[in-house]
């Protein structure tokens, strides 16, 4: 027996998403409960079995929704994460990809505005690459160094906490990668 069910996603007509329609709050609520029942393989299956929702409706409700979040910011923030990996990985399958790579990258950038370097900087430092490799990948050189700044930032202010070895050694890994491809992009800027 569910006490909380969770909304159906079949529909095929046009959705209205706005601010003032529960419908949408309900949608993007089952996303950060399929992401954290299943990772990111649970939340692109359910984006994949539902392209109708891969329409921009659903960036719509995400860009306006921005600056009062409807959940605690850290779900929030993580769900735009994966929510990002999501239309990456539609992208990456030649599912419209110009289009799926900018909602991705309007995913990550919101999710950057929740999770700020000084605050949260593990987190800050994977979105902040996911960022940059997207804006890398697509040549968006621009994009790419915003996605870098935040990292490098991000970085600087996890090396100033205690680390364990390896989190040590993931922390120069990804380092070394940002600053590479930092300065690859400047140079292409």
């Amino acid at each position: 027996m569910q006490c909380n069910p969770r909304p159906q996603l079949q529909t095929v007509k046009p959705l209205n998403l706005s601010l003032n329609n529960p419908e949408a709050w309900n949608i993007l609520n089952h996303f950060i409960r399929t992401y954290q029942d299943g990772g990111d393989e649970a939340l692109w299956q359910q984006m994949a079995a539902q392209p109708q929702w891969l329409n921009g409706q659903l960036i719509e409700v995400i860009e306006g929704s921005k600056d009062n979040p409807p959940w605690p910011q850290d779900d929030y923030g993580q769900t735009l994460y994966h929510l990002g990996n999501a239309y990456q990985r539609q992208a990456q399958l030649g599912e419209s990809p110009s289009q799926h790579r900018g909602w991705a990258a309007i995913c990550y950038r919101i999710a950057l505005e929740i999770f700020r370097p000084q605050q949260v900087p593990g987190d800050c430092l994977n979105m902040a690459l996911a960022l940059g490799d997207l804006g890398f990948e697509q040549g968006d050189w621009q994009m790419a160094l915003d996605g870098y700044y935040l990292g490098i930032a991000a970085i600087n202010h996890q090396r100033t906490q205690p680390l364990n070895l390896r989190a040590a050694q993931d922390l120069l890994a990804k380092s070394l990668h940002i600053h590479n491809q930092a300065i690859q992009a400047a140079l292409n800027l």
